[in-house]
């Protein structure tokens, strides 16, 4: 089976896709593919795919005025075309749904892998990664490419991450909890485990974040403050800035370790 990326990729290089601009024309994308767009009432889900044979509507919920949300909307459906059309001809995508993300390989499910063809189809490795090569990686910079490509902060913002040579972490809270933490290769390489699923400590931007609302606040904080116990320095300190967003009322984290985090004592022993 092709993988999302891959498949990303072809349809790209199929229609010759070379620029931002390009991109834009996305219901023209999917009709050339065989997938009609729509916008209509829908109950209980953001998005509808039904696929009859080689053809399929893409209905997306007329209740979603974000454009950045109706586009990557679209492009999770015509995900689930490209990749899943022969054993999920009819599909209705909840938020959680499209919300799907995760830090496993090797994890099959169909949201997420819709997710990941999303992005790779909206955020080009061949025009968007050389913009992520950069020293000091930041949620601004995070933001100014999400409006460039006119897609969501948190899909560019663990795409960037993806492409980022430095190591950092895409969390995202929702109720002063953890719901996920998605680290990048370089991040994994230092050996750390980022904590999700948890309560906020008190501790964290991300708290003070959800203490304040609306707010964007960043500082440095201790890595524990994020991480469970480890090889590294107790001291160690990472950059963390942390974004309310009174739409979601969720906090997206990036966190970079852009220091030593190690115990050299520790690594003796």
């Amino acid at each position: 089976m092709i993988s999302p990326e891959s498949a990303a990729k072809r349809i790209l290089r199929d229609l010759s896709i070379t620029t931002v601009d390009d991109l834009q024309y996305l219901e023209e994308i999917a009709y050339s593919r065989g997938a009609l767009v729509q916008y209509a009432r829908l109950t209980g889900a953001e998005a509808r795919i039904s696929i009859v044979g080689d053809k399929a509507v893409i209905t997306i919920a007329d209740s979603i005025s974000n454009r950045h949300r109706q586009r990557f909307n679209i492009a999770h459906e015509l995900g689930h075309f490209e990749l899943h059309r022969r054993r999920r001809p009819r599909s209705s995508c909840t938020s959680a749904d499209l919300g799907s993300w995760s830090d496993k390989e090797t994890s099959r499910d169909p949201e997420r892998e819709a997710n990941t063809f999303a992005a790779a189809l909206l955020l080009p490795e061949a025009f968007f990664a050389a913009l992520c090569d950069e020293a000091d990686p930041s949620l601004d910079r995070v933001s100014e490419l999400a409006a460039r490509f006119n897609v969501s902060l948190t899909a560019t913002a663990l795409r960037y991450i993806h492409f980022s040579p430095e190591p950092c972490v895409v969390i995202l809270s929702e109720g002063d909890r953890a719901t996920w933490a998605i680290p990048n290769a370089a991040f994994r390489e230092l050996g750390v485990y980022i904590e999700s699923r948890v309560r906020l400590d008190s501790s964290s931007l991300a708290h003070r974040a959800f203490q304040k609302k609306n707010s964007r606040v960043v500082g440095k904080v201790r890595l524990d403050t994020w991480a469970a116990p480890g090889q590294y320095d107790p001291d160690a300190l990472v950059r963390e800035e942390s974004w309310y967003s009174e739409d979601f009322g969720s906090v997206l984290t990036l966190l970079w370790a852009n220091e030593d985090i190690y115990d050299d004592d520790l690594w003796e022993l």
